[in-house]
């Protein structure tokens, strides 16, 4: 049964990646282009903490999940940060499955995205990925000089232990940013497998 894979890896390593998921897999896969989140308080001052990755979905099979562990731990022996987070995430029954990873999704309007990871990080969170989205049309498109704009949204991907997924989203619900209705929503799904990609574990 082929399962919903997410992988977070630094941009510079995108075509390796695809190249490798693509001889394994017989299927389209859809990249996403978002920043890693700095963990240091000082590289977040200095504004160099955040790095660009690409987000990579694809459909998924064992095999294909284990030739992709393979190659990244075969190029982070000669290149260090080749290295990030993988996850799989099953359509069927989730709900009913427990897990020792939670995948989370939050969606935010436009700015607010590191604002989410200052509140999910002191909660637990061990870091993230944003991504710059936007919205659909709805009521809550702007008119400007008569063009219908959809408002800029950020998603946030944060791949924690359950442990600390609810603390995680508690902390997150009672920030300002989400008192209006309609400013965001949170989404969590049990991760039926999670790895980090590289020889050690990488924050992504």
């Amino acid at each position: 049964m082929k399962k919903l894979a997410l992988a977070v890896i630094p941009d510079r390593y995108t075509d390796l990646f695809t190249e490798t998921v693509g001889k394994t897999v017989c299927g389209k896969q859809i990249l996403f282009s978002g920043r890693g989140t700095a963990s240091s308080a000082l590289l977040r001052h200095l504004g160099i903490g955040s790095t660009r990755k690409t987000v990579i979905g694809f459909l998924s099979c064992e095999e294909a999940i284990e030739a992709v562990c393979r190659m990244c731990e075969r190029e982070a022996r000669q290149h260090k940060d080749c290295g990030g987070i993988l996850c799989t995430v099953s359509a069927e029954n989730t709900m009913a499955k427990k897990s020792a990873h939670t995948l989370m999704c939050i969606i935010v309007n436009s700015g607010y995205g590191e604002t989410v990871m200052e509140a999910a990080r002191k909660a637990g969170a061990p870091g993230g990925t944003i991504i710059d989205a936007r919205g659909t049309g709805t009521e809550q498109d702007m008119d400007f000089f008569g063009i219908r704009i959809s408002p800029e949204k950020e998603v946030i991907l944060i791949a924690s232990e359950t442990s600390a997924a609810s603390d995680i989203s508690d902390a997150v619900k009672k920030l300002p940013c989400f008192d209006a209705p309609g400013s965001g929503m949170i989404c969590t799904l049990p991760a039926d497998s999670f790895f980090h990609l590289g020889t050690a574990p990488v924050q992504e």
